[in-house]
């Protein structure tokens, strides 16, 4: 079972600052989303994470009898951590997509209402994933709500949320190109489609 865990209530302070350190800021996503960052979307069709190990691959494929796994790194076929994850869904015979996307570079939203398209005819459940299981994913996520489930803008922009590492004001992150993806998305999409 997914555990929620306590966000302190000043970490919007301690992002402001100046004197937090790199590892002090890597420490606090870790403790907030977990070292996997795994996440129920939509239960029994929609999970979110960021790159897994081999094992970890393994462990919530069978715990959450996935079928269908999106990579949003993009193939990287020469990539130790891409050979492990291709390893373990030819092992459990698990589809996989391959979508580049770039956690710093604005995604247009035609080409994200595609992907989310693609995503929507694929073998439920699905676990989509990047790196850290923060931005891009987050992006991918409150797309699906949006488009798929079609919740309110305030609920699926929550999927774009520091609670899942995702924090495009910090000092050093240049992520806010998902949030204005999302934005954008949201425009493209329309009142009517959502309300």
């Amino acid at each position: 079972m997914l555990t929620k865990r306590k966000i302190p209530q000043n970490i919007f302070i301690i992002f402001h600052s100046r004197a937090v350190s790199f590892p002090l800021f890597l420490l606090i996503i870790v403790l907030t989303t977990g070292c996997s960052n795994f996440h129920e979307v939509t239960p029994g069709v929609l999970y979110r994470s960021r790159q897994l190990s081999g094992s970890k691959f393994d462990h919530f494929i069978k715990k959450y009898k996935i079928k269908t796994v999106i990579n949003l790194r993009g193939a990287s076929p020469d990539a130790e951590w891409y050979q492990n994850e291709m390893e373990v869904m030819l092992k459990d015979s698990v589809s996989h997509l391959d979508i580049h996307l770039s956690a710093v570079k604005y995604v247009p939203s035609q080409k994200l209402d595609s992907i989310i398209g693609v995503a929507a005819s694929a073998t439920k459940p699905i676990l989509v994933h990047c790196q850290g299981g923060a931005d891009r994913s987050g992006l991918f996520c409150a797309a699906w709500k949006l488009k798929i489930e079609k919740v309110p803008e305030e609920k699926a922009s929550k999927q774009l949320s520091f609670i899942y590492g995702h924090i495009p004001f910090f000092i050093w992150s240049r992520t806010e190109a998902m949030d204005s993806s999302f934005h954008d998305y949201l425009r493209y999409l329309g009142d009517k489609t959502i309300r």
